[in-house]
């Protein structure tokens, strides 16, 4: 079984986080690049657990893999009555 994440699910701020995972970034690091606490980056990761049916950290970057995420842009750039 291969957890497939469909990119189209998910929020431009779990988009980010997957990202930053990707790129190697701690919860410390992406916090501070996301302007949010590290208990909201634990929040994200924890429902993109769920939401793409992983177990850590390490499944769910295999998932972004498999659906090439990479290519995502990063960051997304929220519009003041988005946040």
């Amino acid at each position: 079984y291969t957890p497939r994440l469909n990119e189209s699910k998910l929020t431009p701020r779990q988009k980010d986080i997957v990202n930053l995972i990707a790129k190697g970034f701690t919860n410390n690091e992406i916090a501070e690049q996301l302007s949010v606490s590290v208990h909201t980056v634990k929040n994200h990761k924890s429902l993109l657990y769920r939401k793409v049916d992983v177990r850590n950290t390490m499944e769910l970057l295999g998932a972004s893999r498999a659906m090439q995420m990479s290519d995502l842009t990063y960051p997304h750039r929220y519009q003041e009555n988005e946040i």
